[in-house]
């Protein structure tokens, strides 16, 4: 889990800050470039808010894509919400 991850969860929740999905969108991103096991809690994140269609524009392909990527390393989240997609 990276800073840019846990900035992004702030700005998704409204913790701290006022609730903004195109700024959590935009760290989850960011925390998601690495690629790793490290990052699949922000490939997560940036899937859920696409599935939605919150902080931009929906996209079912690209949320399937990152959730089966942290899914493929292991992240139970990605794989409970992949199933649920």
């Amino acid at each position: 889990m990276t800073s840019q991850y846990l900035l992004g969860k702030c700005y998704e929740d409204g913790t701290g800050v006022e609730r903004d999905y195109a700024l959590a969108l935009k760290w989850y991103r960011k925390s998601a470039e690495r690629g790793d096991i490290i990052a699949a809690p922000g490939m997560t994140g940036e899937a859920l808010l696409l599935e939605k269609g919150l902080g931009g524009e929906r996209n079912l392909p690209l949320a399937r894509q990152l959730l089966t990527k942290a899914a493929a390393l292991g992240y139970a989240p990605a794989k409970e919400a992949l199933a649920a997609l």
